[in-house]
Parts: structure tokens; sequence; C-alpha cells
């Protein structure tokens, strides 16, 4: 599950000793998991047995805590949000946007893909915070920016896949595309995100 194998937290760490509370936050934030407490409540009680080693064994306490009902599509889920937490995916976009924003000239374009209402989240609002009229930080004193924004949207909603493409490529379902152009405006050079 790990982009970069033999560095960082492993799913097997998260699932074995993370508190029941910050589990079910993730389930349901990065993951839209309406039974998020009782599958945390399942996952914790099932590690008081033996811990997490395989990915039948989070299989199985899905399974548990969703009851029979429960399919590829809650399990699919499930393992992204492991997959997001363990290698830090949202923070690496946060900090990705204002680098490649910063390597853009004016007239240059940006366009993001996004599988994830939590990765659409970012790329929503850093696209917005840099089209707005000051791009300066909140808590700044005094605006350095001179009033100007750093570009323009080009895509004031997300694009989503019509049903031509559902059809040829089903798995571009969950797709979102957002496009920011820069300007010639701002004073900050991309230093801010």
């Amino acid at each position: 599950m790990r982009m970069a194998a033999g560095h960082g937290v492993t799913a097997a760490d998260i699932l074995n000793t993370w508190p029941e509370p910050r589990l079910a936050g993730a389930f349901a934030e990065l993951g839209d998991e309406p039974r998020a407490r009782r599958l945390a409540r399942a996952i914790v009680k099932r590690r008081a047995t033996a811990p997490f080693a395989t990915s039948d064994d989070l299989v199985n306490a899905i399974r548990e805590a969703r009851g029979p009902r429960s399919g590829p599509s809650d399990f699919a889920r499930l393992f992204q949000v492991l997959r997001i937490v363990v290698n830090q995916e949202l923070e690496q976009l946060e900090l990705a946007l204002p680098a490649l924003r910063a390597t853009l000239v004016p007239g240059g374009r940006m366009a993001v893909i996004t599988y994830h209402s939590g990765e659409d989240r970012i790329v929503k609002r850093a696209f917005r915070d840099w089209s707005r009229s000051c791009v300066c930080p909140p808590r700044q004193p005094v605006c350095t920016c001179r009033g100007r924004s750093l570009g323009l949207l080009l895509t004031r909603k997300p694009v989503r896949p019509g049903p031509a493409e559902l059809r040829d490529n089903s798995r571009a379902r969950s797709a979102q595309f957002r496009a920011f152009e820069v300007t010639g405006g701002g004073g900050n050079g991309g230093d801010d995100g």
C-alpha cells in the first residue's frame, strides 16, 4: 500500500495502534464511511484477539461491522482510506500545488484531475485562493501582493466525465477536472499556498 516501500507507517500499524476515535475520524472524513464508528469499534475489538496482518483480516472486520450486505465497494473505500493515510497523499498534494504553480510563467496553465473528495477540496481551495484579488496570508498585517490575484479559474465547477466517457472508461466515474491559468499579477512569486 505504501508508494515508497520500507518507509513510514504501514496499514497494519494504523489498524493495530490507532485509537478508535482516530480510526473512525479517518474512515468518516477520508472515506465518507456512514458506519465509521461501528467499523472502528470492530477493528479495535478484532485486534484485541489478534493483530491485523493481512488484507483478509481487514475484509473480515469490515464484514463483521457492515453485515452481510458488505461488498467490494465497501472494501475499496476503506482500503483507499488506508492508502491515503499511509502515503500522506493529501499532505503531499497540499505541498505540490504551490510548487507546481511557482514553475508556471504568465499564461501557463495547471490542470488537475482528482478522484476523491478530499483531493478535490484541496485543489478547489488552492485555485480559489490564488484567483482572489489579494493572495496574502490572512494573518499578514500588511498586503504585499499589491492586491493582484495570481491567476484565473478556468473551471468554476469541476468538469465531470460525460456518458460517452463513462461508457468507454468506467474508472473515470469519480474523476473531477479543474484548471487554473497564471496571469502576470501577484507579488509573492509563488511563495505561499
